[in-house]
């Protein structure tokens, strides 16, 4: 229960962090009843095995940058991801993880994070991330927000950045 009230919370401090002026936001709903995900006042996967489940892919790099890797188009990157949103809801997935400092790459030294090295946050990479959640909302998707990752834990010069971050 503490990391879903850890997960809702940060959630709801990067919508106020977001400017939301285009669309309605959120539309998409998710609640925990009686130990049955539902979204939309309405139990996910009906009739199905994972009935009540919360079908979730890990996607922390969906939004994905590397500061040490100019050439590398974090927008096309978030793009691609997009796009294919509806596809992973057709099949069944009702969330996805994304992180504000991603995940591994698959190679070891990226710098991949949503903040400064005081704790500030940056526009464009908090940017993506709302791309993100108002495409997954328009979709009927979760998104569950992490933070930290453990490879970008030196980001942050120190606790007080930390604190910042949080």
């Amino acid at each position: 229960m503490n990391t879903l009230r850890l997960s809702l919370l940060s959630s709801a401090l990067l919508a106020v962090s977001l400017s939301f002026a285009a669309e309605p936001f959120p539309q998409t709903r998710v609640a925990l009843r009686e130990g049955r995900w539902m979204i939309n006042d309405r139990p996910t996967n009906p009739g199905s095995a994972a009935e009540g489940l919360l079908m979730n892919v890990r996607m922390v790099n969906a939004v994905f940058e590397d500061r040490h890797q100019p050439d590398f188009d974090p927008e096309a990157n978030t793009d691609r991801f997009i796009a294919r949103i509806p596809e992973y809801a057709a099949q069944g997935v009702n969330a996805f993880t994304v992180c504000l400092q991603g995940g591994m790459p698959g190679y070891e030294g990226a710098v991949n994070s949503a903040f400064e090295s005081d704790g500030r946050l940056q526009s464009a990479y908090l940017a993506r991330v709302e791309r993100v959640i108002r495409a997954c909302d328009r979709h009927g998707v979760v998104v569950i927000l992490g933070l930290y990752y453990q490879r970008q834990s030196a980001i942050l010069r120190d606790e007080a950045a930390v604190r910042r971050a949080w």
